[in-house]
């Protein structure tokens, strides 16, 4: 299996920390989402045209959320909760990050050198509280009793509150501490560095 991953891209790192959590071996193909050649060159591999597009036995799986769902799929529900209630809570909580938080994506966009002088909209201030609801709510070091694709998907999000130096207030930070840490151990933010 290839995995098509973006320079700096958020969604890719959801990706590859799902096939992490599993101990999945991709082969690596980087992006350089800057340059137009290199842009070219995704168009002919991804029908979406963007990051993460998984490539396997002639098909190609787009998007991060079809990505960890395929895992979850491959590794007989390795990626969720075997609860059925945790499950569904589970992926609630996986398609929300996936579809919102926009003003926090939008404001504070991932790079690994940010501007901390940042200064967020009321709707940004708005879903920083919903983050820190969810998060207070998780049964630290993850969401549930082991890591899922939940710890994935917010985990880029707490290195990104993180390095625009927003700690979130407890007992949310003791989760989006452990995301951090948890992150920088699996050895996959190299991987999107340009």
């Amino acid at each position: 299996m290839k995995l098509v991953i973006g320079t700096e891209s958020t969604w890719s790192l959801r990706a590859l920390l799902c096939a992490s959590i599993l101990d999945i071996e991709l082969d690596i193909e980087l992006i350089d989402l800057t340059s137009c050649v290199d842009k070219a060159k995704l168009a002919n591999v991804s029908p979406t045209k963007q990051v993460p597009a998984l490539l396997v036995e002639g098909h190609v799986i787009a998007d991060s959320l079809a990505i960890a769902e395929f895992f979850n799929d491959l590794s007989e529900g390795g990626l969720l909760p075997q609860d059925p209630y945790e499950c569904a809570q589970a992926r609630s909580l996986v398609a929300e990050m996936h579809a919102g938080f926009t003003a926090l994506r939008c404001e504070l966009p991932f790079s690994f050198t940010p501007n901390t002088s940042i200064n967020l909209s009321d709707a940004a201030k708005c879903e920083l509280k919903r983050v820190e609801t969810l998060f207070a709510a998780a049964h630290s070091p993850f969401m549930f009793a082991k890591p899922t694709m939940v710890d994935a998907f917010y985990a880029v999000l707490a290195y990104r509150l993180f390095s625009y130096g927003i700690q979130l207030a407890q007992p949310a930070t003791e989760y989006q501490n452990g995301l951090v840490a948890w992150l920088e151990a699996r050895n996959v933010l190299h991987l999107v560095h340009s």
